[in-house]
């Protein structure tokens, strides 16, 4: 699933500056110049391999334009502060919600890890949000970041509480499924009774994981997942909307995900998630399986008419 181009571009200019420390001098002609221009390629390599290991590229993010604040304002050092206690509390149990200021300039704030990752990754993933937005969404009063592991949501308005299925995200695997009437029937069976779980376990997670079998050759995996401010009954009716907004995105492909700023989807059939750590909701979670190589995917723009609030 690929994001956006501008960890692409910072990664030209490190090797850019690597490349010109490599460049040869005249006062080093002794030094062996086919030694030299080894040297110069390892460190090349070693500064790609550095950038990439940094890059850690969002799903998507959303940007509204409808309201900015001023750098050095009152609101900006709320959001400072809101940032710090996400970044402190979310990895405790993968879920917090915050607040900083007073009215006009109070802002609201959620991470939600997903219910799978580790807390060392919810950690991680919190800390790449909240940098990540303030370079993505320059400014801007509301906004929106989703990542693998988590995503992170703040406004200058109230939003806990309340569902919002108004926008949505689309990505989808390009490989088209053998069989599409028979996995569309599976596919549609197994969300469902994972919609089921997660609003129904005592947990309070609102999340679920789980497979089932398409064919004897492969299986189908899925997840679901709210933010936890929402009810049961809120959780059922975002994650309904979002099932049922799988034919319009993903119809007969491997694998999908839909995005809202309440809940999300995914299904694969390839094994994407920790199943022990989902079995183990008490414990910190470890690991998680990353997609086999080759697996190629492609992303939708938001719909037209969708929501930015």
């Amino acid at each position: 699933y690929r994001g956006s181009g501008f960890d692409k571009i910072k990664n030209k200019l490190l090797l850019a500056s690597s490349f010109s420390t490599c460049i040869p001098s005249a006062g080093h002609a002794t030094d062996g110049p086919m030694a030299r221009w080894g040297l110069c390629f390892v460190m090349l390599l070693v500064a790609a391999s550095a950038s990439l290991c940094k890059a850690t590229n969002p799903l998507y993010t959303l940007c509204p334009t409808t309201s900015n604040y001023t750098a050095n304002s009152t609101f900006q050092r709320n959001l400072n502060t809101l940032f710090l206690s996400l970044s402190s509390n979310a990895s405790i149990n993968g879920f917090t919600t915050a607040t900083a200021g007073e009215t006009p300039d109070e802002v609201y704030g959620l991470v939600l890890c997903r219910g799978d990752v580790s807390a060392a990754d919810c950690a991680n993933c919190t800390s790449d949000a909240t940098t990540q937005i303030l370079q993505r969404c320059p400014s801007s009063k509301s906004s929106i970041i989703w990542f693998d592991n988590c995503f992170l949501r703040y406004s200058d308005q109230s939003f806990f509480g309340t569902v919002n299925t108004g926008f949505r995200y689309y990505m989808w695997n390009q490989n088209n499924v053998s069989d599409p009437t028979l996995f569309n029937s599976q596919l549609g069976n197994l969300m469902a009774n994972l919609s089921s779980t997660a609003t129904t376990d005592s947990s309070g997670r609102l999340f679920a994981a789980g497979e089932t079998k398409f064919n004897d050759f492969q299986k189908i995996y899925g997840l679901v997942q709210c933010t936890r401010d929402l009810s049961s009954d809120g959780c059922s009716g975002c994650l309904s909307e979002g099932i049922g907004a799988i034919p319009a995105c993903c119809n007969g492909k491997q694998g999908g995900r839909v995005l809202m700023p309440t809940c999300n989807i995914r299904y694969e059939v390839y094994p994407f998630f920790n199943a022990s750590a989902i079995n183990q909701p008490s414990q910190s979670p470890t690991g998680v399986a990353s997609p086999p190589a080759g697996q190629p995917s492609g992303v939708s723009p938001p719909p037209s008419n969708a929501s930015t609030t």
